[in-house]
């Protein structure tokens, strides 16, 4: 569990290094086509999912990866990492409201209270973060796109996922995601070529090695192995992780405002996703 956090708490920070390098198209295509790769083992020997579900698949893809880490990537350029830190933080009581609406699981007054608390701590975080980046508001309107789009994948994904396996589900999405990613990743190149560097490429295979393909093998031995109250909960820690790591590569101070929106996003966001029944 420690080591999952710290991989993907350290996803949003070497995100905004590898920006220094390459433009955020190109990246988010080099990371996937990184991942695709990792993903073989589950598909070979496997019998080809039926059109249907394949089309939902590459829908997924369409959605939580051509959206959603698009979306992440640009926000990132735009803001700091700090702040896009906390922001993303905000995609489990995403997940719980869409899952709410979309899959009709219930939902506890203490879930409501959590999810207007976060939702009005963003603005104090936007407003208090750190780096020259807090007078804008693209880059955290982004980074609240990113989040709806990829919580809005993960909801659709437990349906899909219910009848051919999670794995199976991650890597044809993430497949058609690395797919649709390329126009516009040309399309960059060719308008302003830049090509990662040493730096910029060990970002990429972190991020589509060990973040897309190696995080979701561990989440789900996690889940195979403790409780998923227990794995979910130590995910809490994540914005921490990231914090502090942006803080010491990129300086970002960390102001009043910012540390007291920070800690009410994260406590929304227990209260979110505190289960239906004691």
């Amino acid at each position: 569990m420690i080591l999952l956090v710290v991989i993907w708490g350290l996803s949003i920070p070497l995100t905004k290094l590898g920006l220094a390098e390459t433009g955020p198209l190109t990246l988010t295509a080099l990371r996937y086509a990184a991942a695709v790769p990792c993903f073989a083992p589950v598909l070979v020997g496997r019998r080809l999912p039926p059109p249907r579900a394949l089309l939902h698949m590459a829908t997924l893809g369409a959605l939580g990866i051509r959206a959603g880490q698009v979306a992440q990537a640009l926000g990132v350029e735009r803001a700091s990492a700090s702040v896009a830190t906390i922001i993303s933080a905000l995609i489990p009581l995403l997940v719980v409201v869409f899952a709410v609406l979309r899959l009709r699981q219930r939902i506890r007054a203490v879930h409501l209270l959590g999810l207007v608390l976060a939702i009005v701590s963003v603005a104090l975080v936007a407003g208090g973060g750190p780096g020259p980046e807090r007078s804008g508001l693209a880059g955290e309107a982004l980074m609240l796109v990113s989040a709806v789009a990829v919580a809005l994948s993960y909801v659709l994904m437990a349906e899909v996922a219910a009848a051919h396996g999670p794995a199976v589900v991650s890597a044809w999405s993430s497949l058609a995601g690395a797919v649709l990613l390329v126009p516009p990743a040309a399309w960059e190149l060719a308008a302003a070529p830049r090509w990662p560097g040493p730096v910029g490429i060990a970002v990429i295979l972190y991020l589509g090695v060990l973040v897309s393909a190696g995080g979701l093998w561990l989440w789900l031995r996690l889940l195979r192995t403790v409780p998923a109250r227990v794995a979910a909960g130590a995910q809490y820690f994540q914005p921490l992780v990231g914090v502090a790591a942006s803080s010491l590569m990129f300086g970002d101070g960390v102001g009043l405002a910012f540390a007291i929106g920070s800690a009410l996003v994260l406590g929304g966001v227990v209260l979110t996703t505190l289960p239906a029944r004691q």
